[in-house]
């Protein structure tokens, strides 16, 4: 067993401080004006698939490729009005590349656990709801032959105690906290809720997975070599051979890292088609080759209708779509074809680009003390572009904006996506410590106008503009 205690620590100390300096104060348990992660906020938990921030890389790389787990718990927290706890089964759709032993392995212990907690008067669990298995982006175990638990308990106000009252409990997706259903009981009336519950909930239903596992080695290892000799076995003719590509530099870094053997090869033709020396190919014979057909594919997103036959929306993400992100098409080919490897030796290097070369820039980035995940991965882009962090301002906020004079201090000052309440607003006063509250207002906006007016350059990303 591995445990990794805190995925994002450095969150945990932003949220533990702002705690901390709002405890006894009408701003307890609120949440800190800033990103609990330093780029990427809650898509931190979206990085599956594009092993794009250093802690997600650090968990691919030492344990996920290291251990090759089986069976992967993923301890989360969800709002405070619904369940008290979901356990899988995921709601549909699944990812059609998710292999059906990873289904059936995820769908019996899940359903296992709540049974479990459920014997000893655990209330408000629901499973087959709320949460979905269909992007990689949130379950890279599904695509290595480890299914991925999802426990999501509800959250108090951070640390400090909630009371909730019967009819404030609210409906997810595919239960109702009010009504006992197949997928969800027993109801919780209601009542304090406490740090302590969480931890209870949580424990809990981590020991019932241990237990199950240790009881259950054997069909959890035969699932897992089941899936990897599925992996292996010759492509019959008909069926996907694999994926060609153009060379490029960014596909390789992130399908090599999930374990997926990427060739270069020598320029070849195939249907009419020239590739040049050091394209790929990505055979669908190897372990890991499902996680590359679901990042190259293109995916369709099922037309899911409810009862009624209203159309029900996607948990969050809807495709996943590598090549189209990175600017590459990946083919697929559906027979076998000849082709010349290149030594790893002879391997054409990446050709990385740099996105701007910024000399004295004195570059601002707007800084809400709304968080924007937008703002958090400008930063990440603009410094993985190899523009020098220097140059870099992150503390232009609310206030120095409202201040002026913004000529004298930036060239360009770079809004990120965020909605036009969000900067303008701001947080309302008496919802945070009045340093933190206000957006721009009517003063900043006139000090915006005045810097473009006298020379000065603002760039607006999507709905900031």
């Amino acid at each position: 067993m591995f445990i990794v205690p805190s995925l994002n620590p450095d969150g945990v100390d932003i949220v533990k401080n702002w705690y901390d300096r709002t405890l006894g104060t009408p701003y307890e348990g609120t949440d800190p004006p800033t990103l609990y992660h330093k780029y990427t906020g809650h898509d931190n938990n979206r990085d599956w698939y594009a092993f794009s921030q250093i802690e997600t890389q650090l968990t691919v790389d030492k344990i996920h490729n290291e251990w090759h787990p089986q069976i992967v718990h993923d301890i989360h927290q969800q709002g405070t009005y619904g369940s008290r706890l979901f356990l899988p089964p995921y709601m549909q759709p699944v990812e059609p590349n998710v292999p059906k032993q990873i289904i059936e392995g995820y769908t019996e212990l899940g359903q296992a656990m709540a049974a479990e907690m459920r014997a000893d008067g655990f209330k408000g669990i629901t499973n087959n709801s709320t949460y979905d298995a269909w992007t990689p982006a949130r379950a890279y175990s599904h695509y290595h032959g480890g299914v991925r638990i999802l426990s999501e308990t509800a959250s108090a106000k951070i640390a400090t105690p909630v009371t909730l009252k019967f009819s404030e409990l609210r409906s997810r997706e595919g239960y109702d906290p009010q009504k006992e259903s197949a997928n969800f009981g027993p109801v919780w009336t209601g009542g304090e809720w406490r740090l302590r519950d969480i931890t209870n909930y949580m424990t809990t239903a981590a020991f019932s997975l241990l237990k199950h596992a240790a009881r259950n080695r054997e069909r959890w290892l035969a699932r897992f070599y089941e899936i990897g000799k599925e992996a292996v076995r010759p492509r019959k003719k008909g069926e996907l051979f694999g994926f060609v590509a153009h060379h490029n530099s960014w596909l390789p870094t992130v399908l090599s890292r999930a374990g997926v053997e990427i060739e270069q090869v020598e320029q070849f033709t195939l249907n009419g088609t020239k590739y040049r020396r050091g394209s790929m190919v990505i055979r669908m014979n190897q372990p890991y080759a499902n996680f590359a057909k679901a990042l190259l594919e293109a995916q369709h997103y099922p037309n899911l209708l409810d009862s009624s036959g209203h159309p029900i929306p996607p948990y969050d993400v809807t495709a996943h779509t590598l090549s189209l992100l990175m600017g590459v098409e990946a083919v697929p080919v559906f027979s076998p074809f000849k082709y010349r490897k290149l030594r790893p030796k002879d391997y054409v290097p990446p050709s990385g680009y740099i996105l701007a070369t910024i000399n004295n820039a004195k570059l601002f980035i707007y800084k809400s003390h709304v968080p924007s995940m937008d703002e958090g991965w400008t930063r990440w882009m603009l410094e993985q572009q190899m523009i020098e962090p220097a140059v870099i301002n992150y503390a232009l906020d609310d206030g120095r904006i409202r201040a002026g004079n913004l000529r004298e201090r930036a060239n360009t000052i770079i809004i990120p996506d965020q909605s036009p309440s969000a900067i303008l607003g701001g947080h309302k006063p008496g919802s945070m410590p009045e340093e933190y509250t206000g957006g721009l207002g009517a003063e900043g906006v006139k000090n915006l106008r005045a810097f473009v007016e006298q020379g000065g350059t603002l760039v607006c990303l999507n709905r900031a503009s």
